[in-house]
């Protein structure tokens, strides 16, 4: 679930647009382990992401290594979705 990562804007030319405020992960979608069953919640033919290892580990690395941006980016994205709540934007 990655709604609440974008913020959304109008481009030059007032065409919508999203800017993603997130550091992507690869993953591959497969079918929910038994034990992460949940009954109405996590069903058992569910399917569920699992990061890829070296994808994960490279992107933590980029936020440490680019702390001063990400957390900016992190801001940005507060003051977006606050901002959102206080005017009731969808």
């Amino acid at each position: 679930q990655v709604d609440f990562l974008y913020k959304k804007y109008k481009k030059k030319n007032g065409k919508p647009n999203k800017k993603p405020l997130f550091t992507k992960v690869k993953y591959s979608l497969e079918k929910v382990q038994q034990n992460a069953v949940w009954e109405n919640v996590i069903e058992a033919d569910s399917k569920w992401a699992f990061p890829d290892e070296k994808s994960y580990k490279k992107s933590l690395r980029n936020v440490y290594e680019a702390y001063g941006s990400k957390k900016a980016m992190a801001e940005e994205l507060k003051e977006y979705i606050q901002q959102k709540k206080k005017t009731g934007i969808k």
